[in-house]
């Protein structure tokens, strides 16, 4: 699995912060963020899922400023 449709979970994932593996492609800006970064909530059809950051740069995107495109490892943000 290299990018992906986001499913219902992993929407849940994001809007909460929460930290696991995988970047999130925002496809309206060109970015890619970790799970639990701090950015604004991207509208769900701009949405991909990618198991790399690798994988994401190779679908031209770049890593958001905030987070660097790194998937938090503490615990999510509240």
């Amino acid at each position: 699995m290299t990018d992906h449709h986001i499913t219902d979970q992993d929407w849940a994932d994001l809007v909460a912060r929460r930290a696991r593996p995988g970047v999130i492609g925002v496809t309206s800006t060109g970015l890619f963020c970790g799970f639990g970064c701090v950015a604004r909530t991207p509208l769900r059809r701009n949405v991909r899922l990618f198991d790399s950051r690798e994988t994401a740069v190779a679908a031209g995107l770049r890593a958001c400023r905030r987070c660097g495109g790194q998937p938090k490892t503490d615990q999510p943000v509240a």
